[in-house]
């Protein structure tokens, strides 16, 4: 009985969620709602768009042969189970052992407290005033926090709430490229790989926080500048407008991603994160990509043409 609850509100929210998109698009673009709800249907047959994908991706203004070339949720779960070993991915699920595996990579030290006596731990809180922590699962922007030591009283405050946080992971705090500061204090640089016949560049994205929410940016791979607007989570346009904005040493992050593809090429495809330092460039994260939708934003795009025609290369 449960399980029938839990589909019948799922159908519902579906079918809100689907005539909602309706009636954005057609007040949009005087289309007729019932043209758009045979359209919509169709993409979801042909393509495997849904209806947020359709909106998102503005199927109404393409062409049958541009729509063919995104990545919809139904090719992501085909291209994910194609390219992406779920055995195989221990490596990068388990940040000790990824940080273990790409030690000449990460150019500073990570450190479990766990396995730290309490006067290492000290030594590291009064040496470094701003310290982060990060969980030992999950990707570093979701599960970072800055912990500064003058919000304690003392470094053993600071170390229970850490381990309150399962924070367990520690390090301190990376001094990014100046350039990268007029964005945000800390912004991580995201590449996503796919290993065919060698390392192939996907896509690249940047990420900020604000508070905890996560603000987004696209990078165009081969210019390695931000192109178009910042998004919120909830997909708005964010803060002002960095578009040309020119990424520093984004050659060499691409340089190094191929270095990262070719070592983990048993997981076909990745996405890379970054911070950028005024003298060094850290790899700070691996995981699955699953950011299709944002890279596809029509703003960020050429010609109107999503990213599906790059993995047909493949």
């Amino acid at each position: 009985m449960d399980s029938i609850k839990k589909a019948y509100k799922r159908v519902i929210k579906n079918l809100s969620v689907f005539n909602k998109n309706i009636n954005y698009i057609s007040l949009k673009t005087n289309e007729l709602v019932l043209v758009l709800f045979w359209d919509i249907i169709w993409c979801k047959i042909r393509y495997g768009i849904t209806s947020n994908e359709y909106r998102i991706f503005e199927f109404y203004n393409l062409s049958e042969s541009k729509r063919n070339t995104f990545i919809s949720k139904r090719r992501y779960n085909y291209l994910n189970d194609k390219l992406v070993n779920k055995h195989l991915t221990s490596t990068i699920n388990n940040k000790e052992k990824f940080n273990l595996k790409f030690k000449n990579y990460l150019k500073r030290d990570v450190n479990n407290i766990n396995n730290m006596s309490f006067k290492q731990i000290e030594d590291f809180i009064i040496e470094n005033k701003t310290i982060i922590g990060r969980s030992t699962i999950g990707s570093f922007i979701t599960t970072y926090k800055e912990y500064n030591n003058s919000d304690y009283r003392s470094p053993a405050f600071l170390e229970e709430d850490m381990k309150n946080n399962k924070d367990y992971l520690i390090e301190k705090k990376i001094t990014q490229h100046k350039q990268l500061s007029k964005i945000s204090s800390l912004v991580f640089i995201n590449v996503v790989s796919v290993y065919h016949n060698g390392a192939n560049i996907v896509s690249s994205t940047l990420k900020f926080k604000d508070n905890k929410e996560i603000i987004s940016g696209y990078i165009d791979i081969n210019s390695g500048c931000i192109k178009g607007n910042f998004k919120d989570e909830k997909g708005r346009n964010y803060g002002k407008s960095f578009d040309g904005f020119e990424i520093p040493k984004f050659k060499s992050v691409i340089e190094i991603v191929k270095l990262l593809s070719e070592e983990l090429s048993e997981i076909k495809q990745v996405e890379w994160t970054f911070i950028i330092g005024s003298k060094s460039i850290y790899l700070v994260d691996a995981n699955i990509w699953d950011d299709y939708v944002f890279s596809q934003i029509p703003e960020f795009l050429n010609n109107n043409e999503g990213l599906m025609s790059i993995y047909k290369k493949f």
